[in-house]
């Protein structure tokens, strides 16, 4: 496990540039009480602009709280990735992998699981998440651009 999070994960970013980072240091990042701000910041800012369009579907305080829940699910699925991604980098030294990639990777598997649970908690509504998903994804792409 230590050589894991030690392993360069070998990562070009969204404007093409190299990104040299580890699993150790990019779970640290999170530990910034900057980055926690930032975080909750864009918790307010999807909240405030409902990119998911969930507003009309659930009550505020689900929705609040499916938003807060949904950037945790991504970000815990986005650490998944990327220790993938530094696993495969021990197989294969000199693979890249563009950020983009990671983003979908990890937004797939939010949005399904997130639209699950919510079908638990509102079974008879239908969620317009998947409408949007190119929009979302942009989103996305866009709050880990300035983040990165």
């Amino acid at each position: 496990m230590q050589i894991i999070v030690k392993q360069q994960l070998g990562l070009i970013h969204t404007t093409c540039g190299r990104l040299s980072l580890t699993l150790e240091q990019f779970l640290n990042i999170y530990r910034s009480p900057r980055t926690q701000l930032y975080l909750g910041l864009v918790c307010v800012i999807f909240v405030a602009t409902d990119p998911n369009d969930l507003h009309a579907v659930l009550p505020f305080g689900a929705y609040v709280l499916a938003t807060f829940a949904g950037q945790s699910v991504y970000l815990g699925c986005q650490i998944l990735v990327l220790t993938c991604c530094a696993i495969l980098r021990g197989v294969r030294p000199s693979s890249r992998i563009y950020w983009p990639m990671i983003t979908l990777l990890s937004l797939g598997p939010t949005i399904v699981i997130m639209k699950d649970v919510l079908v638990l908690v509102e079974p008879e509504i239908q969620f317009p998440v998947m409408s949007r998903l190119v929009f979302l994804a942009v989103t996305v792409l866009v709050f880990e651009m300035i983040f990165l």
